[in-house]
């Protein structure tokens, strides 16, 4: 009795180890062929997020700050409230200041978020 069931066990951890290259062969021959447009070009272009719209409360150009009071903003998942972003080029401030209107798009960077394009919406 014992041979009789120790030998489909030997014959199962044969298959297992040997096995591999066998099942292998046998899926490549199954695997889906996946095709790929030959121009690119004429895909249809990615959605992209709508600027967000705000109202500046404070600009602080020294730090590179700006105080805004918007919407929400579906990119970075944030509800309608005041937050603070920052800009990589304070130059991009000039021009701007409290209670202007603008349209602009941010990014995360780390624990912070910056503002990558803006522009004056009054």
């Amino acid at each position: 009795m014992r041979k009789m069931i120790a030998i489909p066990w030997l014959v199962l951890c044969l298959l297992m180890i040997g096995g591999g290259g066998w099942a292998a062969s046998g899926l490549e021959k199954a695997a889906p062929s996946i095709t790929v447009p030959a121009d690119i070009a004429s895909l249809p272009p990615v959605q992209e997020f709508p600027l967000a719209k705000g109202r500046i409360l404070a600009v602080d150009q020294d730090t590179g700050r700006v105080t805004i009071d918007h919407g929400p903003i579906a990119r970075l998942a944030l509800q309608r409230m005041v937050s603070v972003f920052y800009v990589n080029d304070p130059d991009v401030l000039t021009g701007l200041s409290a209670g202007d209107k603008i349209r602009f798009d941010a990014r995360r960077d780390k624990h912070r978020f910056v503002i990558t394009r803006v522009e004056n919406a009054n």
